[in-house]
């Protein structure tokens, strides 16, 4: 069959985190911070790679919380 293109929770948690550490680290050095976008990969005639919507992937609160995080961090908000 098809290779899934679903990430695991771990793997989430495990990028988001990464991205968070760098981008405050930029923003340490005095370094610009653009805006973060994600890409979850090609829909292919599923909704795994929604976050929103009416059938959202099983990860979904998962990326949101990671999201969420993520803003928190390079906005410096708590």
């Amino acid at each position: 069959g098809p290779a899934t293109l679903t990430p695991t929770t771990a793997q989430i948690n495990a990028y988001m985190t990464y991205l968070q550490n760098f981008l405050t680290q930029r923003q340490a050095s005095g370094l610009p911070v653009g805006s973060v976008a994600w890409f979850n990969g090609p829909h292919q005639g599923s909704n795994r790679n929604e976050i929103v919507g009416t059938d959202p992937n099983p990860e979904a609160a998962t990326d949101i919380a990671a999201y969420q995080l993520l803003y928190k961090a390079v906005n410096r908000v708590s």
